[in-house]
């Protein structure tokens, strides 16, 4: 699945150092003015209601698209010039919510939408679930 997930990143994207504070990996474009995440973290943390809420929700983001069911969310927006991407889908073994984000300048929206399409693909694909 890693695999999988690491041939998302674009040819030139940097892997920014380990972050202690959470289990991911984050990689930045080449010029500097879009990343891509892709991350986990635990389902115990909080109820999953409350999860989806928090990477649905997110202050001074306009929320464009939004689709969801009980185990997995896809939301993607604006927030200024910039468009965002988020999808979060709960792990197989139920125990650990699978995340990955993206924020890209809205003026490369056309670059990015088929990077944005294969990743929810994937973690569409891991499990069965939100194919969006």
């Amino acid at each position: 699945a890693r695999d999988e997930q690491e041939r998302l990143v674009p040819s030139g994207w940097r892997l920014q150092p380990p972050d202690p504070d959470w289990h991911g990996r984050r990689y930045v474009s080449p010029i500097g003015d879009a990343w891509l995440a892709m991350y986990e973290s635990p389902v115990a943390q909080e109820p999953l209601s409350q999860h989806l809420k928090t990477v649905a929700f997110v202050e001074g983001e306009e929320i464009t698209y939004l689709r969801g069911e009980r185990d997995w969310l896809v939301v993607s927006g604006v927030k200024g010039n910039r468009i965002f991407y988020r999808k979060v889908a709960l792990a197989c073994d139920k125990r650990t919510w699978e995340h990955i984000a993206f924020e890209y300048p809205a003026e490369t929206k056309r670059v990015f939408d088929g990077l944005v399409t294969r990743s929810a693909r994937v973690l569409a694909r891991k499990c069965n679930v939100g194919s969006e």
